[in-house]
């Protein structure tokens, strides 16, 4: 590090005579860390002896410097504070400071922060002893005692720590002893009613009995709220330390808004360089839904699916498709590569989300696949809830790792995983939540050192998703104006199966989706402060050889294609730059053929529950079967006599529903009876871990 000179005065040093200098004091408080050492000759370091060389905690932002004041004035008239801040803001750093400034100003001594996940004590620890030089201390004993060790400025520790009334009355024996600032992270997962039997409903239960409610006693010297998301919320989910106001929903039910002391928007993140600028690539295809309730096809651009039911069984179902999964992985290793490209050799990662295990496996392995047939070394990560407690160390060892990679999951790589280097989201899940969508894009906004000090400016964030509509605009509302989510976003309530003997025959609906075909980048949607903007590809594709020669950034494309694209609609009396030549082969995006609905052939029908059959006839195979029960032979031949069935190639459509139905009565009873849950295609939703 120091290149065997003294890096205070430059004279040759050795292993065995260099001395380790604090720049700030370790009487004052500087860490052993490396931001804080230097080598220095003994010389030197003795004639400075404990006194501080330079102040090495981090630097505050702007928007940083402006929340300090405003933030610790209203921890120390109200004590309690709520800052909302896009993630990757610095929200751990801002922290850090109020916590100096009100503990040389006399509020408290000491700082207990609560976090979501065990992964973020780790990383709150690290953050504030590098960046603020605050010790914190994480062992589960100390946790477990509301006790850190001595010279220490406190704990970090979670909501689920604090579950257990022992633990909890140590933590309040600590709070009662020491003056303490509580900093509660991504606090709106306590937003749920206290006498709810879920999570976040025990979590709240247990934070307002350990530092009491806004509304009547706080029991510690200091509340800081911190959150990435504006919320509003139902009245009976309010938490205990957060000011609200009251407003009216969109119908008109009454609802309370959380107060936020200080706000810092992602525009402003983005325009300062502290965040990445997001562009969307919306892949898209061509679908057919099969109803086999009225033995209809539709046929249709998966932009243009406009029924519910439909939307929901594609964005289900196409990761399923080898083509698709083949299709949005090219388009993420692409742009991978750009950006691999732009940012002169960093080890830039990727990020895709499913939402099935499975799924994420078979990414994986398409990703290795592609990797090899473009002679590259295979990259893919594949982690997954399975994976139990070894996942959160697989995800720190991808985060650590010095080299190209691809990281597939679940929901394991949402809030709280700090992996500034993904450059690249693929959201290949069905989830649409507000709040679950601004945390995958999150993963990739972090600004990296190298993209500073290496490229000079960041890079752009690609994220790719299907041209779904819903998804779309759920995207766009969150980008485009960069703007809070302002409603606590709750998942969707699965809709119920009918019974079996009911009228629908199929898993939860009667339909299904079939083929999958014309898998392709259809468009490029350049988000700004301004607003998104849609870019044809064929109009990029023009101006690619131009932009190569020109040695432009090639994450940059889509933009230059927007401005070429926006100089033409300021200047109509003059002849438009044409592109009609480039379009790929296949209809452009504005030419698509309206959605086609066909009744399907009985052949089609027949082929189609048989598929259905087959399923329930493997299931029965792998547990009943094998658990002792009936043979899976005895039990097809009972379903096939109970529906009138003598030789499977000669049944009609009915006589094969009728077998399905029987099929599925006779699973959906072994399962109540033996608590063995519904095969993952018979149940109301797909699993989402």
């Amino acid at each position: 590090m120091s290149g065997g000179n003294c890096q205070r005065c430059g004279q040759t040093i050795t292993e065995n005579t260099f001395h380790i200098a604090h720049l700030r004091a370790a009487s004052h408080g500087g860490p052993a860390v490396r931001e804080n050492l230097e080598a220095w000759c003994p010389r030197c370091n003795l004639r400075n002896g404990n006194r501080d060389v330079r102040d090495t905690r981090v630097k505050l932002r702007a928007w940083q410097d402006e929340a300090l004041p405003i933030v610790l004035e209203a921890l120390t008239m109200q004590r309690v504070a709520t800052l909302m801040a896009a993630p990757g803001a610095g929200k751990t750093l801002f922290s850090g400071a109020a916590f100096i400034e009100g503990q040389e100003a006399g509020l408290w001594n000491r700082l207990l922060v609560v976090v979501p996940r065990v992964p973020l004590v780790e990383q709150w620890a690290d953050a504030l002893v590098r960046g603020c030089h605050i010790a914190l201390d994480t062992a589960e004993g100390a946790r477990a005692g509301g006790r850190e060790l001595q010279r220490m400025d406190g704990i970090c520790t979670t909501y689920q720590g604090l579950l257990s009334t022992v633990v909890r009355e140590r933590h309040r024996d600590a709070l009662r002893d020491v003056r303490t600032l509580v900093i509660l992270d991504e606090v709106h997962h306590l937003g749920q009613p206290v006498n709810d039997d879920s999570g976040g409903a025990a979590w709240a239960k247990a934070v307002r009995e350990l530092v009491g409610d806004i509304e009547t006693h706080l029991d510690v010297a200091g509340v800081l709220n911190l959150s990435g998301t504006l919320f509003r919320t139902s009245p009976t989910e309010r938490i205990s330390t957060v000011r609200y106001t009251e407003v009216v929903g969109s119908k008109g039910e009454p609802r309370i808004q959380a107060i936020a002391d200080y706000e810092i928007h992602p525009d402003r993140l983005v325009r300062e360089g502290l965040l990445r600028p997001p562009d969307l690539f919306r892949v898209g295809a061509t679908v057919e839904i099969v109803d086999l309730q009225t033995a209809q096809v539709t046929v249709s651009a998966i932009a243009d699916l406009s029924d519910d039911t439909d939307t929901r069984i594609a964005l289900r179902r196409l990761n399923l498709r080898d083509e698709w999964r083949e299709e949005l992985v090219k388009v993420t290793l692409d742009q991978l590569e750009r950006r691999h490209r732009d940012s002169k050799g960093a080890h830039v990662k990727a990020l895709i989300v499913t939402h099935r295990q499975d799924m994420a496996k078979a990414f994986a392995e398409e990703v290795d696949r592609q990797m090899k047939a473009r002679n590259l070394q295979p990259l893919a990560e594949c982690v997954v809830s399975d994976d139990g407690p070894d996942a959160h160390k697989r995800l720190d060892d991808f985060r650590q790792k010095r080299r190209v990679g691809v990281l597939c999951t679940v929901g394991m790589a949402g809030e709280g995983y700090d992996c500034p280097d993904i450059t690249v989201v693929t959201y290949a899940t069905n989830v649409r939540t507000a709040q679950y969508i601004r945390q995958v894009i999150a993963r990739g906004q972090r600004v990296t050192q190298w993209e500073r000090d290496r490229v000079g400016h960041p890079l752009t964030t690609a994220i790719i998703l299907p041209d779904v509509a819903e998804l779309v605009e759920e995207f766009t509302a969150i980008l485009a104006p960069m703007v809070h989510d302002i409603e606590l976003p709750t998942q969707p309530t699965p809709v119920p199966p009918e019974p079996i003997g009911g009228s629908s025959v199929f898993p939860w609906t009667d339909k299904d989706l079939g083929a999958v075909r014309d898998a392709a980048l259809e468009v490029v949607s350049a988000v700004t402060t301004g607003g998104t903007f849609d870019v044809d590809p064929a109009l990029q594709d023009l101006l690619t050889p131009i932009l190569r020669e020109m040695d432009l950034a090639e994450s940059l494309w889509p933009r230059f294609a927007q401005a070429i694209d926006l100089l033409n609609k300021q200047r109509p009396f003059e002849q438009p730059i044409s592109f009609a030549s480039a379009r790929p082969t296949g209809a452009a995006v504005a030419d698509r053929p309206a959605p086609q609905t066909r009744l399907m052939t009985p052949r089609e029908q027949h082929m189609r529950i048989r598929e259905h059959l087959t399923l329930a006839s493997r299931w029965w195979a792998q547990f009943p079967a094998k658990q002792g029960g009936q043979r899976v032979d005895h039990f097809i031949a009972e379903i096939y006599r109970q529906a009138g069935i003598t030789k499977l190639d000669d049944a009609t459509p009915d006589q094969l529903t009728r077998a399905y139905r029987a099929a599925m009565a006779r699973i959906q009873r072994y399962c109540e009876q033996t608590q063995t849950p519904l095969p993952r295609w018979a149940r109301p939703a797909d699993d989402e871990q």
